[in-house]
């Protein structure tokens, strides 16, 4: 179990310092993929099997490292752009079930 502990002064300033968190931890490989992702894995098919087509996305490892890396190979604009046509100004604020078309067009901003 991992606890962490962030201050911040407004909700914007504490998503921001998180991603940023999330994104450090992925770099200095600080992960723990076969505690976590697993487990997800196995009970989401065996409780919906009507989802077996369409693969389940993390937020924090599908959204986030695509959102942290197209602000860093192209701006901030070009996250905020992809954003509005969600109709929100934080990836945060996407419905789970938009997840996958987010990733598709985070996917190809980013080729």
């Amino acid at each position: 179990m991992y606890r962490i502990e962030i201050q911040a002064e407004t909700l914007s300033e504490l998503a921001q310092r998180m991603v940023l968190m999330g994104a450090q931890l992925q770099r200095d490989g600080v992960t723990d993929e076969s505690a976590e992702p697993e487990p997800k894995a196995k009970s989401k098919p065996a409780a919906k099997t009507e989802e077996k087509s369409a693969p389940s996305l993390s937020f924090e490892q599908d959204v986030t490292s695509r959102v942290l890396r197209l602000v860093k190979a192209k701006g901030k604009v070009a996250v905020t752009d992809i954003l509005e046509g969600f109709g929100v100004s934080r990836a945060r604020q996407v419905n789970e079930s938009d997840w996958p078309a987010l990733v598709k067009q985070l996917d190809e901003a980013l080729a």
